[in-house]
């Protein structure tokens, strides 16, 4: 009998108690990002992060998906979804 491998991906969501933050603003977005930033790279590196939301706009969780050189930041938009489905599948509310 021949047997089909499946490669299995592996992401990590773990909730930190109830610190989901609310966005109600693009200022609110702009100050929970710039928590995740390294303030001494994000002048000269391209990086590309997602912010993954419940429909109450609570943050479920940031990924970084891409750091590249200091012009461009390559995405792949399969990294984005993996990392929504991964939330989607553990979050409860």
């Amino acid at each position: 009998m021949k047997y089909n491998i499946v490669n299995e991906i592996k992401l990590i969501y773990t909730r930190k108690g109830n610190t989901e933050k609310k966005v109600l603003n693009s200022q609110d977005a702009t100050d929970i990002f710039r928590e995740h930033f390294d303030a001494d790279q994000i002048d000269y590196r391209e990086s590309f992060y997602s912010m993954y939301m419940n429909q109450a706009n609570k943050v479920l969780g940031i990924q970084k998906i891409s750091e590249s050189g200091i012009t461009s930041s390559l995405v792949d938009i399969r990294i984005i979804m993996q990392g929504a489905l991964c939330r989607i599948i553990y979050y409860s509310p």
